[in-house]
């Protein structure tokens, strides 16, 4: 049988730095939550670390030297918990060292959308009818922006350069049919609405114009959870995956599928397909563009 854990750079037990999530101490069986920075002379009896890949794994440091223990506390909490540079990071040496892939063992290249030809590779496969933007190559316009993108072949350079790429209906995809599926940031609420009404309508017909002048918006603001509550969610529902041991499993396990549903993590992952589901049905059935707005 096939081991279940394959990976060429790490084994089974081996932990990526950036795969930590939280570590706590334990000291005469208290847990206490391990933060960055506040590390001092003292070392706990045992460690537990927490992965992001809901991995939990203990090292008891109860019977290792004094001098050993702190060192190897210290030097855990140190490159997991505070920044340091990219360079430092597990493999990322190999980047320069490995080289270029032979064409004659090359695969088929992955599109990353790192450059212009990514992105017009990808309009030529869907079939789209957009304008490649470039101006925001050194991230002039907005930084949460790509640096090359498409728009609305109806959008002139001046909207482009206007509220720092905001409301700008940025091209995602576009259907066999015609019409695409457009995003765009949601404009600032001070504004007038005599600055940034006439701009919205014209991104409005600019995406309208794509394709028999039909467009549907979705403020995914105003429909979907806030980034927070997706947050809180998500952090209710790991807890659950995150047990050190056999007490807290019994316990957790009288009520472990009611505790899941009431994480509200399965009611966020159903209102967001719910919402894709209709999307798509606005692409697919009703041939319509669609610009989904939102804080991005």
């Amino acid at each position: 049988m096939a081991p279940l854990f394959r990976n060429k750079l790490y084994g089974e037990n081996d932990i990526p730095l950036t795969c930590i999530d939280q570590i706590y101490g334990v000291n005469e069986e208290k847990k206490k939550l391990i933060l960055g920075g506040q590390v001092k002379s003292k070392y706990p009896s045992k460690i537990i670390i927490y992965c992001k890949d809901l991995r939990v794994f203990q090292f008891c440091l109860t019977y290792a030297k004094e001098e050993e223990a702190k060192k190897i506390f210290q030097g855990i909490v140190h490159h997991s918990l505070e920044p340091k540079s990219l360079k430092c990071l597990f493999a990322f040496s190999y980047f320069e060292k490995a080289g270029p892939i032979p064409v004659t063992h090359r695969k088929q290249k992955t599109i990353m959308f790192e450059s212009k030809e990514d992105w017009a590779m990808e309009m030529r496969r869907t079939k789209g009818h957009c304008t490649l933007v470039t101006a925001n190559e050194n991230y002039n316009i907005s930084e949460k922006l790509p640096q090359f993108f498409f728009v609305p072949s109806a959008v002139s350079e001046e909207d482009i350069n206007s509220f720092h790429g905001k409301g700008l209906p940025v091209w995602c995809w576009s259907h066999h049919s015609g019409c695409a599926l457009f995003k765009a940031s949601s404009l600032t609420v001070v504004l007038e609405d005599s600055v940034s009404q006439p701009y919205m309508e014209r991104m409005l017909t600019a995406v309208a114009q794509t394709y028999l002048f039909s467009v549907k918006t979705e403020d995914l603001s105003s429909t979907l959870p806030t980034v927070q509550d997706i947050q809180q969610a998500y952090n209710k529902f790991k807890q659950y995956f995150l047990i050190d041991n056999a007490t807290e499993f019994w316990i957790s396990d009288v009520k472990w599928f009611s505790s899941l549903e009431n994480s509200g993590w399965f009611d966020i992952i159903r209102q967001c397909l719910m919402k894709a589901v209709e999307i798509v049905e606005c692409l697919e059935k009703e041939n319509t563009n669609v610009l989904m707005m939102g804080k991005y």
